[in-house]
């Protein structure tokens, strides 16, 4: 089956609003990324003294996080709630959706980390990571 190269401009990350109905809101400012989720697994080996190499076997999926940089700022309300969460530990789901041809989809739920950056001659830029925590993300 042919496939097609896709420009990855327009990709979006969305932020739950946490409502009992949850509507999901894009981040503004998307840059440096998204990269990720890896998705894999834990790799466990054995090794005996009548062999001469290792056997390995997948163990435990492993699900790495989302990051990526936004041009940040503090009266947004999705930049807002990233912060909050970041503060508070809240668990917050998320939807990264790809331009590729089927419009690929990740929802998960996860915790949030922000590091702000602010060069003289640059934007106030803020990286976030997303440390994913449901077993895999749903596609």
């Amino acid at each position: 089956m042919p496939y097609a190269e896709n420009i990855a401009k327009g990709t979006t990350i969305t932020i739950g609003n946490g409502a009992t109905s949850e509507t999901f809101a894009a981040i503004k400012g998307l840059h440096g990324g998204p990269n990720g989720p890896s998705i894999g697994w834990r790799i466990a080996e054995a090794i005996s003294h009548d062999r001469d190499y290792a056997v390995k076997k997948p163990t435990i999926k492993e699900i790495g996080p989302v990051t990526f940089n936004i041009f940040y700022d503090s009266t947004d309300t999705q930049h807002l709630a990233l912060m909050t969460a970041a503060q508070t530990k809240a668990l917050k789901n998320f939807k990264e959706t790809l331009t590729d041809g089927g419009a690929e989809i990740f929802t998960f739920s996860a915790y949030v980390k922000m590091t702000p950056s602010a060069d003289v001659e640059g934007y106030v830029v803020m990286a976030v990571e997303l440390t994913v925590q449901s077993d895999a993300p749903n596609t």
